[in-house]
């Protein structure tokens, strides 16, 4: 009798049971991931409060004692934001240290309160990615700077620019920094020291304009002494300190920083 490749009869043992065991354990693993994204990290917290100074800590700065908060309000960059930009900004959240002698450090954050994807298709999945990996679609965005308290000049700032096509758009870290011979803002790239350096002439922190350049919030310079870009306005917009509460919300220990 020829019984080769014959095909059993008998029903698969534990086949829908198996299933349900493999479902039930890929939905706990998703629960988990979950969990770990939406949770906060006491040690990213740190990051950014330990050493943080408070809205009166007093800074003497070119002979004139001034609190945090004054010098927060006077040196807040120019965000310039085009006309035509969904979801204008909303607010400037800070955080101050004196991370070396004779200088403080002032990390701005930039907020918007969501981001306007080109792609339709793409826009809402990206708006859950970032509910969940970053606690809410809110655009957070940086601009830092190094005061130097001897003499108020602004040693050096950072941000983010702008790079490729609109739907994968990357994130190149900038630096420009201080050249007092010179009196010249020079710009490179972070990482990358052999790129030609971007120069800005004769320009004070405050004719600096930091244009929204992109849909989802990074930033050109721009020399604002003679005048806004076309269609262009300053944002007004009020000057706070973060807190605990903002950090954790946010999750700022997952979002790019410049000095921090």
């Amino acid at each position: 009798m020829e019984s080769v490749g014959k095909k059993s009869d008998m029903p698969e043992k534990n086949g829908p049971s198996n299933r349900k065991r493999v479902t039930m354990l890929l939905s706990t693993l998703l629960v988990v991931l979950l969990l770990v994204e939406m949770s906060s990290s006491s040690e990213g917290i740190m990051r950014f409060h330990e050493g943080d100074l408070a809205d009166d800590y007093m800074v003497e700065v070119n002979g004139t004692e001034k609190s945090v908060i004054e010098l927060a309000e006077f040196y807040a960059p120019n965000i310039v934001v085009p006309s035509d930009l969904p979801y204008p900004p909303t607010g400037l959240v800070f955080y101050a240290h004196e991370l070396n002698v004779d200088e403080l450090t002032l990390s701005y954050r930039v907020m918007r309160d969501n981001e306007r994807h080109p792609s339709t298709l793409l826009h809402y999945p990206y708006a859950l990615y970032r509910s969940i990996h970053f606690g809410s679609v809110k655009d957070i965005e940086y601009v830092d700077i190094v005061l130097n308290t001897t003499d108020g000049l602004v040693e050096g700032f950072r941000f983010e620019l702008p790079r490729g096509n609109q739907n994968t758009i990357k994130h190149v870290p900038m630096e420009y920094v201080l050249n007092r011979v010179e009196n010249q803002y020079v710009g490179t790239e972070i990482g990358q020291e052999d790129a030609t350096p971007i120069i800005l002439e004769n320009t004070t922190w405050q004719e600096i304009g930091f244009l929204i350049a992109s849909w989802n919030g990074l930033f050109d310079v721009v020399d604002i002494s003679d005048g806004l870009p076309a269609e262009t306005f300053v944002a007004e917009i009020s000057v706070k300190h973060a807190d605990e509460d903002f950090t954790s919300k946010f999750k700022m220990w997952r979002r790019s920083s410049g000095y921090l």
